[in-house]
């Protein structure tokens, strides 16, 4: 393989050249193996005759580097045919296939991992598609996970700090020492699993009980008796109720450990059904309502509140089981929030707004934060209106015939109660206010759109745009299928995308604007790829034309305007298109643009990577 690497060495650009140099040092030497101090092969190099003798008789001389290959694809060819032979260099080179440990020479394992990892990479989006049809598609059998034990369980050893290579001695399968007496008897039923349950759930056991009517007091009175749920450390402030605890705990095990036994005697009993208005005696003895003189006053958790709203608006759908539904995204689902799906890497700005419990860790408790998203999402949500809105679609309101009947209705749903004098006062002097600025304002429309089309250099203007609407993996594109016949591989995606085959399918990023008023784009394209030519981008308006051209190769380039007028239903586009081919023509471009409306009041920022998920759709303001 010495002359590959010689050839393999040389500048691309100059290699016919360079190559008809190095075979020239080359020429006369014979087919017999021998050595050379020069022709590029290296010092006192062993050579093998037969291939320095095909470069040399080569005809037509070397072009590149796949001229080389041909040559050697030829040569062993027709070592493969001969067979074995007693010429030492051509034995050399039908070697390079048959020699253990030669390249193509490969073991039966090694052979069939090389095998398996080509049908796997092949057949992997076929198995994400069967198997998204267990969850998906209505006709699946009801699955559940479960847990199966290993055959022949071993022991594990231990992993002195925790270090996996360095291991120590075997720790057989038993119960934690520090919660045992007496000698410990090893586990013997299959991996353990099931007597370190029952070891956990045991009479003997008084942790486990305490600890769990201590949560399920906590649920009810929203706070527990020991205000440390997951620590009963000896650190721990101490329960005032421990004779309280201590009873629960022993009536949860005496009665079989039912759950349900449990909170029917919680629920039953007085202290439960104690109001919660603050008696002055009781106050005086115990502040801190540490002895539940009285019900405490506790918020709703976001899935109550949530479940809540949709109830007294009439839309909750209480159907049970099924597949989780997105919470967060238009058309909001309208199922309790029990269904919604919880993407635990991403979990959604709303959850955490209101103290969802960081599903990534185990929590005992759930801490409430009172911050000023939480008033803001109920008055501003797209969720919250629509829900305002249904409320009032409600026959019982809907149909009352006069105001005060309508806000007698109101009340009586939302508080199942008619409203005071007072209330009913101001309810009527709210409706009858005049119509606010914000109930009289445009509403707001316009946005992304994603399409294909030509531009036109002499009218500087889009011609034929023509929506791509089939999203998949991430992308937009005509078709779905990657590379296209006809289109090549012309798509969009969030960031950026890739102009089509010709011209005529250059990638359009549609901004409609939502009235009068002025923009201020900002963004970079980007071509990161040393192959190929690069792409050429423009910002192209419907009313003005171009705005803004810009020509990038292997490199990052600010697309930045402002103060750039705009009607209501008028376009911006950003166009990308190929130079002369369309080869490695991935680009980078998200761009934002800032919307002033006419008047000085900035109406929305739209963000082409934020917003290429989740359509807009107009916001229409709620009236009185």
């Amino acid at each position: 393989l010495a002359p590959w690497f010689a050839l393999a060495a040389l500048p691309e650009a100059e290699f016919a050249e360079r190559a008809n140099s190095l075979l020239s040092g080359w020429r006369g030497v014979g087919p017999d193996l021998g050595q050379t101090t020069g022709g590029g092969l290296g010092e006192l190099r062993l050579y093998n005759g037969v291939v320095v003798a095909a470069f040399v008789q080569s005809e037509p001389p070397l072009a590149s580097l796949k001229d080389a290959a041909a040559i050697y694809n030829r040569l062993f060819t027709e070592a493969d045919k001969a067979g074995p032979t007693q010429d030492a260099n051509r034995e050399g080179v039908r070697q390079s296939l048959y020699a253990d440990n030669a390249p193509t020479n490969l073991g039966y394992d090694v052979a069939a991992t090389m095998i398996k990892r080509q049908i796997d990479t092949r057949v992997a989006d076929l198995k994400r598609e069967v198997e998204a049809l267990n969850w998906t598609e209505p006709g699946a059998p009801l699955r559940a996970m479960a847990l199966a034990d290993k055959a022949q369980p071993t022991n594990t050893k231990i992993m002195l700090r925790g270090n996996p290579a360095n291991r120590g001695s075997e720790a057989p399968r038993q119960f934690l020492e520090i919660l045992s007496e007496g000698k410990r008897v090893p586990f013997t039923r299959g991996s353990g699993r099931l007597d370190l349950a029952e070891s956990i759930a045991s009479p003997a056991n008084p942790l486990t009980a305490r600890v769990f009517v201590n949560r399920a007091w906590g649920w009810h009175f929203g706070a527990a008796l020991v205000r440390t749920p997951s620590d009963f450390g000896v650190r721990t402030e101490a329960p005032p109720q421990r004779a309280l605890l201590d009873w629960l705990a022993a009536s949860f095990v005496e009665g079989g450990w039912s759950v349900k036994a449990l909170h029917r005697t919680i629920v039953l009993s007085a202290t439960y059904r104690q109001s919660a208005e603050e008696r002055p005696a009781a106050a005086a003895i115990d502040p801190d309502n540490l002895l539940v003189h009285r019900f405490n006053r506790h918020r709703l958790e976001f899935e109550a509140l949530r479940d809540t709203i949709l109830a007294v608006s009439g839309a909750l759908d209480t159907r049970l089981g099924g597949l989780p539904d997105d919470l967060t995204k238009p058309p909001f689902p309208t199922r309790r929030t029990l269904y919604g799906f919880i993407d635990r890497q991403n979990l959604p700005g709303m959850f955490r707004t209101f103290d969802f419990p960081s599903p990534d860790t185990s929590s005992a408790q759930r801490f409430a934060t009172t911050v000023p998203q939480q008033s803001l999402f109920l008055m501003n949500s797209p969720m919250a209106q629509e829900q305002a809105r249904q409320l009032m679609r409600r026959a019982e309101i809907h149909d009352a015939k006069t105001e005060a009947e309508k806000i007698a209705a109101l009340y009586r749903v939302l508080y199942q109660r008619g409203p005071e004098a007072g209330e009913l006062e101001l309810a009527r002097d709210f409706l009858g206010r005049p119509a606010s600025a914000l109930e009289t304002r445009p509403v707001i429309a316009g946005g992304w759109s994603y399409g294909f089309g030509s531009y036109d250099a002499g009218a500087k203007r889009v011609r034929d745009f023509q929506a791509m609407t089939v999203r998949a993996e991430g992308k937009i594109s005509p078709t779905g299928k990657l590379p296209d016949e006809k289109f090549g591989r012309l798509s969009l995606s969030a960031t950026g995308g890739h102009p089509g085959r010709t011209s005529a399918f250059a990638c359009i990023r549609r901004w409609t604007a939502p009235g009068k008023g002025k923009v201020k784009i900002e963004g970079a394209l980007g071509h990161a790829s040393t192959n190929g030519d690069g792409v050429h981008g423009r910002v192209v308006s419907s009313a003005g034309g171009a705005l803004g051209e810009w020509t990038v190769h292997n490199r990052k380039e600010e697309t930045k305007l402002d103060g750039i007028g705009v009607a209501a239903g008028e376009t911006i586009d950003f166009v990308v298109d190929s130079l002369k081919n369309a080869n490695s023509d991935n680009f980078t471009w998200a761009p934002t643009i800032v919307f002033t409306a006419e008047g000085g009041e900035v109406a929305r920022t739209w963000s082409a990577k934020k917003d290429f998920d989740t359509p807009l759709t107009p916001t229409i303001p709620l009236t009185r």
